[in-house]
């Protein structure tokens, strides 16, 4: 159950930067604004692909999940793509040390993406939809952080 209004603090992530908000050549279905920083996407009744911008998909989660502002329904959408980016991350350390190497930099183009498809689905995989979102809703980071190297304990590469 996702807690309404409460702000959580910002993750610390050390590999994914924030984009500045990277804008495309679409159109949103919902305001029609052209030229937007993506939110969202969609398939309509149709099968077609539909796009949303970053506020109309805030605005939307907010009415969604009930939240009283737009803040607190932004903070909490970007949290849940942030405690994905940190079990990422935490995965991304444990590959690094137990194949030996100095750095994901040393990965190549190819095996940094196979990586991250992985990594998507083992994170859907270890963690419930409750899990996770028990995870978001953790203030603190360190307990995250305790939460997500307790599933990858038993992970070998």
């Amino acid at each position: 159950m996702i807690k309404k209004d409460t702000i959580y603090p910002k993750i610390k992530l050390k590999y994914h930067k924030k984009g500045r908000g990277i804008r495309y050549n679409l159109k949103c279905a919902s305001c029609r604004s052209k030229n937007i920083v993506l939110g969202s996407q969609y398939l309509d009744k149709k099968g077609e692909t539909k796009y949303l911008c970053e506020d109309c998909t805030i605005y939307f989660y907010k009415i969604d999940h009930d939240f009283r502002t737009l803040k607190a329904a932004a903070l909490r959408r970007r949290r849940m793509f942030d405690v994905a980016y940190l079990f990422e991350e935490i995965l991304m350390d444990k590959y690094v040390e137990d194949k030996k190497l100095e750095s994901y930099e040393n990965l190549s183009e190819e095996e940094f993406n196979m990586f991250l498809s992985i990594a998507k689905d083992l994170y859907n995989e270890l963690f419930t939809k409750e899990e996770k979102e028990s995870l978001e809703e953790t203030i603190d980071q360190k307990n995250i952080e305790e939460e997500i190297i307790k599933k990858l304990n038993n992970i070998e590469f």
